[in-house]
């Protein structure tokens, strides 16, 4: 499971490049969606990384950050879920209409935070 893990930072990684490269390209993408598609697929997501990441989180060489940001994607799921779809569309209008500076400031995070996922799932942790 760990493999998924480096797997999604991969993604992270990739998608953090494109942001940067193309800030509002990726938003663009997501507001064309049908609003229940968006809401859906932004539960949907955080709670299986987070499900992902709290199972995962043994055989992985950093498993309390990996259990900690599991924990965070399930309870930012669960919050999603109940601030609803119109809420999240404010989320994203919000995020949508900041400068290009700032948003590729959230993606060189995400890089960031994609290399520490990488990092973590990239062997398996030695016992001892």
């Amino acid at each position: 499971m760990n493999f998924l893990v480096a797997l999604v930072g991969c993604v992270l990684v990739a998608t953090g490049l494109l942001g940067i490269a193309q800030p509002h390209l990726m938003l663009s993408w997501v507001r064309g969606w049908p609003q229940d598609v968006r809401f859906y697929v932004t539960v949907g997501t955080r709670v299986l990384l987070g499900l992902l990441f709290i199972f995962a989180a043994p055989k992985c060489r950093l498993p309390r950050f990996i259990r900690t940001i599991g924990i965070i994607a399930l309870v930012a799921g669960v919050v999603y879920f109940f601030l609803g779809r119109g809420r999240l569309d404010l989320l994203i209008q919000w995020t949508f209409g900041q400068p290009s500076m700032f948003i590729q400031l959230l993606y060189a995070v995400t890089i960031l935070f994609g290399v520490a996922l990488i990092y973590s799932g990239s062997r398996r942790r030695s016992k001892g």
